[in-house]
C-alpha cells in the first residue's frame, strides 16, 4: 500500500514536469534501455518487489530527462502489474497516463495500443461505455501504424460490447473492419473466429441467409489452419442453423463434425454447446421429445455454469424450462426462467432476456399468479419494442455486408495506405528534429505552487467529508434506536392486549355454567396465550424480528402442563433444533402446537399411566421442516378421518398447515402421532 502512494505522488510531481518540460520526440537513451532490458527479464520472474524498484527508478529517470517516451513505458509497465494483480482502477490510470505520454513523443503505435489495454480493463470490469471510449481512441492512433493486428482486435471487441447490448448492426460494423484488418495480415484464425461472431449476430436479427453464408465462411477460413475449437463450434452453430431450417440430415452430420473436435481438443466448453444444439433439436422436433431436452440440457448446463458462458447457460435454462413447463412441471421451471433471467439481465443479454420474460409469463399465468404473469408480460412487451424498433430494422436493410472480398479493392486499399504510412513517417521525421526548452525556475515555481494547492484542497475536502460522514452516522444510528424500540414497545402492547383479552375471557366464564361453553372458551385463550407468548419472546430478545422456537416450544408446554396436567404423571421431551423463525411463521406454528398438545391432555393422557409428550422440529430434505407432536395415548378411532374431522382444533391445525404451505398427517405408532411438514416464510417466497 505504501509504494502504491509513492507511486501516485512519484506520478504527480512526473505530470506536472512534463506539463512544462517534455519533450515531443522520442529520445532513445542507453541508460533508460538497460533499466527497460531488466523489467523485461523480471516478467518471468515475477518478482514484484524488484520490478517496482526498477520501474520507479525509471519513472524518475525519464522526469529527470525530460523523455515522454521512457515515461510512457514506466507507465504502461505499471498499467500491465496492476491488470495482472486484478486492480483495475490502477490500471486504468496508468494505461491512459502511458497513451497520452506516448502521444506527446509521436509514438503512436504505443499510445494505441495504450488505450486499447484500458478499453480491455474496461471492459472486462463492465464499463462498456468507457471501454468502447478507449478502443476508439486507439483505433484512431493507430491509423497511421502498421499495427493491423490491434486495430483488428479492438474492433472485435467493441463489436462485442455492441452484440451485448443489443446493437447489431454497430456489432456487425466493427466486426468486417476487424476482418478488413485480419485480412491485410492473412490472420486466418481470427478471420474466421469473426465469420463466426458475424453469423452468431445475424441469427439474432433472424437473416438466416446471412447467417448460413458467415458460419461457411468461418468453416473454410477455419479449415486453412489447423483444427481448433473454434472450428468446431462452427460446425455446432450451422448445424443448429440447418436442424432449425428442416435440414436435419446436415445438421446432424456437422454436429458430429463438431463433437469429434471437441473430444479431440478436450474442449468441454464445446461439448457444452452440442448437448445444448441436441436439446434444441429435440425440443422442435413434432412431437417435441421433452426428456430427451431435460437429458441434454441437464448435460448442457453445469459444463456452461463452470465455463462462464452466460449466454449459453442463459439458453440452457430457457429450454429446459420449457420443457419443463409442457410437461405440466411449472414448478420446476419456474425456478430455471428466473436464473436464466438473471444471467441474462446481468450480462445484457437483451434478446435471451425478450425469450425468458415470455416464458415467465406463461409459467404464472399456470400456476394463476396473475401479478406477477402480468409483470412479466410488460418486461417482454417493452423489451419487444426495443429489439424491434423500425428505425434499427431501417438500418439493417441499408447494411450491405459483403464476404467476398474484390482483390482489386484490397490492393488499392493496402496502396492508399501504404502512401498514409510514406507520410506520417516523413512527418515524424520532421518532428524528431524539434525540441523545446523551459526553464527550470519556471518550472519549480509551477510544481510548489500546484503541490501546495492540491494539499491544502486535499485537506480542506476530508475535512468537510469527515463532518459530513458524522452527521449522517449520528443520524442514521438515532433512527435505528428509535425504530428498535418503538418495535419492542409494538410487541409490548401486543402482549399486554392479548393478555387483557385473556383475562376478560377468564371474567366472563365465571358467569357460564354450560360446560361445553365453558371449553370453548378455555381453548380460546389457550390460543391468545399462544399468540401472547410469541409477542413476549420478541420484545424480550435481542433479535426483535425472529423467535428462538426451541425456547418458545418449551415455555407453552411449561404453561400448558400446569393448566391441564394437574393430578397427571406426565414426561415431556423436547427435541427441536436451534431455529429461528420470523413472526409470519412463528404465529401459525405456535397455534398448532398448542392444539395438539392440548389435544393429548384432553384425550391421550390418564391419571393412573405414566404418561409421555414428545415434540420435535427438525429440518426436512429441501422442501422444508416437519413438527412432530406424540403422545403414549389409544390414539384416534381406526375408522377416523382427519380430512373430514369435525373438530374444531384440528381443523384450524389443517388451516394454519395450509397456511404455511404443508401437510397434516396423523398415525398411530405405539401412540398418536401428528405430523406437519411446513415451509417458512422465506421458502414460501421463493414459491410465489
Amino acid at each position: 500500500m505504501k509504494m502504491h502512494h509513492r507511486v501516485l505522488v512519484i506520478t504527480f510531481f512526473i505530470v506536472s514536469f512534463n506539463f512544462y518540460g517534455f519533450s515531443g520526440t522520442i529520445k532513445k537513451d542507453t541508460i533508460a534501455e538497460k533499466i527497460v532490458a531488466k523489467i523485461d527479464s523480471l516478467s518471468k520472474t515475477k518478482s514484484n518487489h524488484k520490478f517496482k524498484k526498477l520501474n520507479t527508478e525509471l519513472l524518475l529517470y525519464a522526469t529527470t530527462n525530460n523523455n515522454s517516451y521512457y515515461l510512457g513505458k514506466a507507465y504502461k509497465y505499471y498499467g500491465k502489474y496492476y491488470r495482472n494483480n486484478k486492480n483495475s482502477d490502477s490500471a486504468i490510470y496508468f494505461y491512459r497516463n502511458a497513451g497520452n505520454k506516448f502521444k506527446v513523443c509521436k509514438d503512436f503505435k504505443n499510445a494505441g495500443e495504450s488505450f486499447i489495454y484500458s478499453g480491455f480493463v474496461n471492459k472486462t470490469i463492465g464499463n462498456t461505455d468507457e471501454a468502447i471510449k478507449d478502443y476508439v481512441l486507439g483505433i484512431d492512433l493507430l491509423e497511421s501504424t502498421d499495427a493491423g493486428f490491434w486495430k483488428g482486435l479492438a474492433h472485435d471487441h467493441v463489436g462485442f460490447i455492441f452484440f451485448k447490448q443489443g446493437n447489431y448492426f454497430k456489432a456487425l460494423q466493427h466486426y468486417q473492419l476487424a476482418i478488413d484488418e485480419f485480412i491485410i495480415l492473412n490472420d486466418n484464425l481470427n478471420i474466421g473466429n469473426l465469420y463466426n461472431k458475424i453469423g452468431i449476430t445475424y441469427r439474432k436479427t433472424k437473416d438466416k441467409d446471412k447467417e448460413e453464408q458467415a458460419y461457411l465462411m468461418s468453416i473454410e477460413y477455419l479449415q486453412k489452419t489447423d483444427t481448433t475449437s473454434n472450428l468446431g463450434i462452427s460446425f455446432n452453430n450451422l448445424a443448429e442453423l440447418y436442424i432449425d431450417n428442416g435440414r436435419i440430415e446436415e445438421g446432424l452430420q456437422l454436429l458430429d463434425n463438431a463433437k469429434y473436435i471437441f473430444e479431440k481438443m478436450d474442449y468441454p466448453k464445446g461439448i457444452c454447446g452440442y448437448y445444448a444444439v441436441l436439446g434444441y433439436y429435440y425440443l422442435e422436433k413434432n412431437p417435441p421429445e421433452y426428456q430427451k431436452v431435460i437429458e441434454y440440457m441437464t448435460k448442457s448446463m453445469p459444463l456452461a455454469e463452470e465455463y462462464g458462458d452466460s449466454r449459453q447457460l442463459a439458453d440452457a435454462t430457457y429450454f429446459l424450462g420449457q420443457a419443463y413447463l409442457n410437461t405440466d412441471n411449472p414448478y420446476k421451471a419456474l425456478p430455471l426462467f428466473k436464473k436464466g433471467y438473471k444471467i441474462a439481465l446481468d450480462n445484457q443479454l437483451e434478446h435471451e432476456r425478450l425469450q425468458i420474460s415470455y416464458e415467465l409469463y406463461e409459467a404464472y399465468k399456470y400456476i394463476n399468479n396473475s401479478n406477477k404473469s402480468l409483470e412479466y408480460l410488460e418486461i417482454y412487451t417493452a423489451l419487444n419494442d426495443s429489439l424491434l424498433n423500425e428505425n434499427k430494422l431501417k438500418e439493417f436493410t441499408q447494411l450491405d455486408m459483403s464476404f467476398k472480398f474484390k482483390h482489386e479493392q484490397m490492393a488499392d486499399s493496402i496502396q492508399q495506405l501504404q502512401k498514409e504510412q510514406q507520410l506520417v513517417f516523413n512527418h515524424q521525421q520532421e518532428l524528431l528534429k524539434q525540441y523545446h526548452i523551459k526553464t527550470i525556475l519556471f518550472f519549480s515555481l509551477g510544481t510548489v505552487l500546484l503541490v501546495a494547492v492540491f494539499i491544502y484542497l486535499y485537506a480542506k475536502r476530508n475535512r468537510k467529508q469527515a463532518v459530513l460522514l458524522n452527521e449522517k452516522n449520528t443520524i442514521i444510528n438515532t433512527a435505528l434506536d428509535e425504530k428498535v424500540l418503538l418495535l419492542e414497545e409494538v410487541h409490548h402492547r401486543v402482549k399486554n392486549n392479548f393478555q387483557l383479552v385473556s383475562s376478560l375471557l377468564e371474567l366472563q366464564s365465571k358467569e357460564i355454567v354450560d360446560e361445553k361453553a365453558l371449553t370453548t372458551i378455555s381453548e380460546g385463550q389457550n390460543r391468545v396465550r399462544a399468540m401472547a407468548l410469541i409477542h413476549q419472546k420478541l420484545y424480550e430478545s435481542d433479535d426483535i424480528k425472529n423467535i428462538d422456537f426451541k425456547d418458545y416450544c418449551i415455555q407453552l408446554i411449561e404453561e400448558l402442563v400446569n393448566n391441564y396436567g394437574l393430578g397427571k404423571t406426565i414426561v415431556t421431551e423436547v427435541k427441536v433444533e436451534n431455529k429461528n423463525f420470523d413472526i409470519d411463521t412463528a404465529i401459525p406454528l405456535g397455534l398448532i402446537l398448542n392444539e395438539l398438545i392440548i389435544n393429548a391432555f384432553k384425550y391421550a393422557f390418564n391419571d393412573a399411566a405414566e404418561n409421555k409428550l414428545s415434540v420435535s422440529l427438525k429440518t426436512h430434505t429441501d422442501a422444508g421442516y416437519i413438527l412432530i407432536v406424540k403422545d403414549t395415548g389409544p390414539g384416534l378411532p381406526a375408522a377416523f378421518n382427519i380430512a373430514k374431522t369435525k373438530s374444531l382444533g384440528l381443523k384450524l391445525v389443517r388451516r394454519l398447515a395450509k397456511q404455511l404451505y404443508g401437510t397434516f398427517e396423523y398415525n398411530y405408532d405405539n401412540g398418536g402421532t401428528f405430523s406437519i411438514i411446513f415451509k417458512d416464510t422465506f421458502q414460501i417466497e421463493e414459491i410465489e
